[in-house]
């Protein structure tokens, strides 16, 4: 576990966590002269899951059980936006997809970036199972 996830869930665990959305928590802490506010979903992604970040929103994308109907057509695709995000000078922003995505799209572009390319003037993007060893990126 990194010290980053660590400090996270502890903050978490001591303040009541506020929904900053219908869809995202919040949670703010400090490392030293670093401020963070990691968002986090307040459900789980599933392989059925794909995460679009796109201008300045984060969109998730639920496929259904079954994807193809009649005629191949795709049928019962839920599309909603969860975030509207900006880099910010005070805070490292940090999204946390919980669970597991199938995806992660438009990393690396725009004001969005991965765990691989992590950058504190950014919107970082990833999935929980990354943000648990991102300590050597910080």
């Amino acid at each position: 576990m990194s010290k980053i996830y660590d400090l996270f869930k502890e903050a978490a665990k001591s303040s009541t966590v506020p929904t900053t959305f219908e869809k995202m928590n919040l949670v703010r802490f400090s490392d030293g002269d670093k401020n963070y506010e990691v968002y986090f979903t307040a459900k789980r992604a599933n392989k059925r899951t794909i995460i679009n970040c796109v201008d300045n929103y984060i969109e998730w994308e639920q496929l259904p059980m079954l994807a193809m109907g009649l005629g191949g057509a795709v049928h019962g695709i839920k599309k909603e936006r969860i975030l509207s995000a900006t880099p910010s000078k005070e805070y490292v922003r940090i999204v946390v997809i919980m669970g597991k995505p199938t995806v992660i799209t438009g990393l690396d572009d725009g004001i969005f970036r991965s765990a691989n390319r992590f950058d504190e003037s950014f919107v970082n993007v990833m999935s929980e199972s990354r943000f648990k060893t991102l300590e050597g990126k910080i």
